[in-house]
């Protein structure tokens, strides 16, 4: 008779199969048409949710490689990243990789190398998310004034000496 825990990750691993072979037939389809929506919009969908299931599993190292497929297609569905010939490359081996870890799951000690292919996807994130938007030549205006009021000014602190009874303590500037 079957445990509990094994009757789950049965379930998670049916449920991930299927959404690898729908991962596999989304990247053909973006091969061909690179901004392709629906195959966009489809693979964030399918990453975002092996991620939560792999994560409600223990599963950390397919929950983090799925985070970053969905973080990077959340950035291409939001026309903050453009997908080029390297990136799709990219995208494909880490979907690919996906698909050895999750399959990798039923063979206890038979690890898959993942952090090179992950940490190459976390750059380009990083990089895109430090750069402007495309059209965009200025930083963005701040919804509110900076706060100064209770902010210690450097001209208002003098140091503080434990041997000089005479050093002043820490005050907001104008008090």
């Amino acid at each position: 008779m079957k445990s509990k825990e094994d009757e789950i990750k049965e379930i998670f691993l049916a449920e991930s199969q299927e959404q690898v072979e729908e991962l596999d037939k989304l990247f053909t389809e973006l091969e061909k048409n690179h901004t392709g929506k629906r195959a966009i919009n489809a693979i964030f969908r399918i990453t975002h949710t092996l991620k939560a299931n792999a994560a409600g599993m223990g599963f950390d190292d397919i929950a983090g490689m799925a985070h970053v497929l969905e973080d990077i297609f959340s950035e291409i569905k939001n026309s903050r990243l453009t997908i080029n010939t390297a990136l799709f490359n990219d995208l494909f081996r880490a979907n690919d990789t996906l698909a050895e870890m999750i399959g990798a799951v039923t063979k206890p000690g038979n690890g898959v190398k993942f952090r090179g292919i992950k940490t190459k996807l976390e750059v380009v994130l990083r990089n895109t998310r430090t750069e402007p938007n495309p059209g965009q030549t200025e930083k963005p205006t701040p919804v509110a004034p900076p706060v100064t009021e209770g902010i210690i000014q450097p001209e208002a602190v003098s140091s503080v000496h434990s041997d000089d009874p005479s050093a002043e303590t820490l005050a907001p500037a104008g008090r």
